[in-house]
């Protein structure tokens, strides 16, 4: 960062605060008071601007195509137009497909869409990994703020908002990954609207909004969505015909198994195929494990499924550079939702029964595909941060 750029941060970081001052003050929209939803801006800038300065692979990729992209732009305006569009080549006009070459991330849609995220405040600011930060900081301190207010909408027990208060504050490893310049920070904004659109007060406006967060939740992780809608189906149908009895279960069942199985004979079933072939040539970092032998016997098979699902929830790394500081984060994560766990209500919501169901459902699948350790903190954050948030509003009343 050169000192102009160092400059335009700092100007955009004071009229970052002031503005949230501004407006706090006067509509009064977060349940946490001025001092403290300033305290959770300011982390969420300085973790966001943390990951800037690690510059890890995928987000110095991203800005390199973010800058390509925008010399598109200065060659011809009319492809801003780029910013009212997601998804796959299918659905772009013959124009855009230059740009869609150029950007060689992995050539898929989900690293073009948060591209565009990068080029939009690459525009907005500089192109610059420092300054997109700020923006991308704004965003998780928006997401939660986001799930505070449902909280609030929810339950307005004081110790059940300073338990989530405090986890999206300093929650560990998986605080860092939303908090930054990911893909899983914008999709916890998007679920997060979604959830919050659903537990609020209706207006059309919310529900234009949310149908935009749903489609770029899609395009950012179309197998995290489909996942979620799934399994929300399930929980749904459970919940809503309680007077069924057993039968709710069986239905329950029926109609999801239904979805799997048109999913399987989808063209979803090649995508998803075709996703962990070209992430199994890959072998990034210090944190990979060795691929799961599909072929071998159960007596080989078993050991191995189980050793993931073990370190995709818990690892031991003790060595090999920084490690020890994540087992120390994801220690004290477990620790914080060990807490939560003995604390619940006999009678689970549905929100709690939903996100629970959807983290354990996804870590223990994605676990057995994806070979890298840090890259399953990364995927999981969100979820996790949503397990926590339908853990904390499930805290029976006589406890507090």
């Amino acid at each position: 960062m050169n000192n102009s750029e160092f400059f335009i941060y700092c100007i955009q970081f004071c009229l970052l605060v002031f503005t949230f001052i501004f407006i706090e003050k006067k509509y009064n929209l977060l349940p946490i008071g001025l001092i403290q939803g300033g305290i959770l801006l300011l982390s969420s800038i300085f973790i966001s601007a943390f990951t800037a300065h690690i510059a890890e692979l995928d987000s110095r990729k991203y800005l390199e195509d973010a800058i390509l992209l925008k010399s598109f732009l200065d060659k011809d305006g009319s492809l801003y137009g780029l910013f009212f569009l997601s998804g796959g080549n299918s659905i772009y006009p013959h124009s855009y497909f230059p740009m869609l070459i150029a950007s060689n991330t992995w050539s898929n849609y989900t690293s073009f869409t948060i591209e565009k995220f990068y080029l939009l405040f690459s525009l907005i600011s500089k192109p610059n990994l420092f300054n997109v930060s700020l923006f991308f900081g704004l965003l998780s301190f928006v997401s939660k703020g986001l799930l505070l207010k449902t909280l609030y909408n929810l339950d307005r027990d004081k110790l059940k908002h300073n338990l989530l208060y405090g986890f999206l504050l300093m929650g560990g490893i998986e605080i860092l990954f939303i908090s930054g310049v990911y893909k899983e920070n914008l999709l916890l904004l998007f679920i997060s609207f979604i959830i919050y659109t659903i537990y609020s007060a209706g207006r059309k406006w919310k529900y234009i909004v949310s149908f935009f967060c749903f489609m770029n939740a899609l395009f950012i992780r179309l197998d995290t969505v489909i996942m979620m809608l799934v399994i929300g189906l399930g929980v749904y149908l459970f919940d809503k015909y309680k007077s069924y009895g057993f039968r709710r279960y069986l239905l329950s069942i029926f109609l999801v198994s239904i979805t799997l199985l048109v999913l399987y004979f989808s063209p979803y079933k090649d995508y998803v195929m075709n996703k962990l072939m070209r992430y199994s040539n890959l072998r990034p970092g210090n944190t990979n494990f060795d691929l799961i032998e599909w072929n071998s016997n159960i007596g080989t098979l078993l050991p191995q499924v189980l050793w993931r699902w073990r370190q995709a929830f818990y690892s031991f790394y003790t060595s090999s550079d920084s490690l020890w500081v994540l087992n120390f984060l994801g220690l004290a994560s477990w620790c914080f939702i060990a807490y939560l766990l003995s604390r619940q209500s006999n009678r689970w919501n549905r929100i709690t029964l939903f996100t629970t169901s959807v983290f354990i459902s996804f870590i223990l699948t994605i676990s057995l595909v994806v070979p890298n350790y840090t890259a399953l903190l990364r995927y999981r954050s969100p979820l996790l941060v949503l397990l926590v948030f339908g853990l904390v509003l499930n805290i029976k009343k006589k406890t507090i």
